[in-house]
């Protein structure tokens, strides 16, 4: 999947929110979020409003995450004990 494409499926999303009058959008089903954001790991969720697109995975996609910066520029990673952005 392109960056392009990525950025074109969340600004449906971002659209869609305001046509409804919604603040925010919490994508937690895995099938959901790989459309949104080409995440292909085993846990991960999006938060998407008008104003940010935040990914939110645990520690072991780090690298994988960190990759998606142009799409997804808030990204925050989890670890056995914390949560750090990337």
């Amino acid at each position: 999947m392109t960056t392009l494409s990525r950025v074109a499926r969340a600004d449906r999303v971002v659209e869609s929110l305001r046509e409804r009058e919604l603040d925010s959008l919490l994508v937690t089903d895995l099938v959901n979020v790989r459309y949104l954001t080409g995440f292909t790991g085993t846990n991960g969720a999006c938060v998407v409003t008008p104003d940010e697109r935040l990914f939110l995975t645990d520690f072991r996609y780090v690298s994988q995450a960190g990759s998606w910066r142009a799409t997804w520029p808030s990204t925050c990673v989890g670890g056995p004990a914390s949560t750090m952005p990337i």
